[in-house]
């Protein structure tokens, strides 16, 4: 039983104040610079809009509904005066901690600025609206520095579970809608959440275990990051005719309607 929806996804593109500096403040070797997408790279100067609509690895929409719209939110930035730059615009997708919120995430430096906005702006709970922040960093020219990630003082949790989106994403809005469609399973293995502590430190991206910081129910709506690199979504929420999941790009946020939690747990 599948239900057609596309998801308008209002990442919006903050800007706030922020930067990073050097990926050893996050006290994490290269795999970590992996995860985010960093590693290896070297300064890209020229900002490119594509023009394509952060769909990654869309299945397409399931046409047996019609599809469900949800209404897009307005843009809403905290800084209307980004700085100018010449260097490509990139954007993560973090949920923050308990006791953080994406103000905590704004910062400048002197290579850059993290600009930061709510993905929702108009969702009506804080716990949605203030923790699911799109972080943009955007560098001064002409060193077009990497993301000084080192600045924001991630969590553990924060680290594991923040997302890159696209390059047309970063760079307009507009491009990080993403198309998604839902399902329903009778049976599954609910894993345990992943944990961080230990001598563990952060495995990023998630891959063993679930995220319970990934997605929040409120209002009858689903606000939800998928972390992994697959597009399949499980969840342990019950629709009455089974657990739902969902398909979506990998590394990308959206909201869904329709469904109510006390709270929820997602994995791959």
């Amino acid at each position: 039983m599948h239900r057609s929806i596309v998801l308008a996804a209002p990442f919006v593109l903050l800007v706030a104040c922020g930067g990073q500096g050097s990926t050893e403040s996050l006290s994490e070797s290269e795999q970590g610079l992996k995860r985010f997408g960093t590693e290896g790279e070297e300064p890209v100067r020229t900002p490119v809009d594509s023009g394509v609509r952060d769909t990654g690895q869309d299945t397409g929409a399931d046409t047996s509904l019609p599809p469900r719209l949800a209404q897009p939110l307005a843009t809403v930035f905290e800084n209307s005066n980004p700085p100018p730059t010449s260097c490509t615009r990139v954007r993560y997708d973090i949920r923050t901690s308990p006791g953080r919120t994406c103000a905590d995430l704004a910062k400048t430096t002197s290579s850059g600025t993290w600009s930061v906005a709510p993905v929702f702006p108009s969702a009506p709970d804080a716990d949605v609206r203030d923790t699911f922040c799109a972080v943009t960093w955007i560098a001064n020219t002409p060193t077009c520095a990497l993301p000084d990630f080192g600045v924001l003082g991630l969590t553990c949790k924060e680290q594991m579970w923040m997302v890159r989106r696209s390059t047309a994403c970063a760079t307009d809005p507009a491009n990080c809608s993403v198309t998604a469609t839902t399902g329903t399973e009778l049976d599954q293995t609910k894993p345990p959440v992943r944990t961080c502590g230990g001598d563990a430190g952060v495995i990023y991206g998630g891959i063993i275990g679930g995220c319970d910081r990934c997605a929040v129910s409120y209002g009858g709506n689903l606000f939800l990051t998928n972390p992994f690199g697959s597009s399949t979504v499980h969840t342990d929420i019950w629709t009455g005719g089974g657990f739902l999941t969902v398909t979506m790009p990998p590394y990308s946020t959206t909201e869904l309607t329709g469904y109510s939690a006390t709270s929820v747990v997602i994995w791959q």
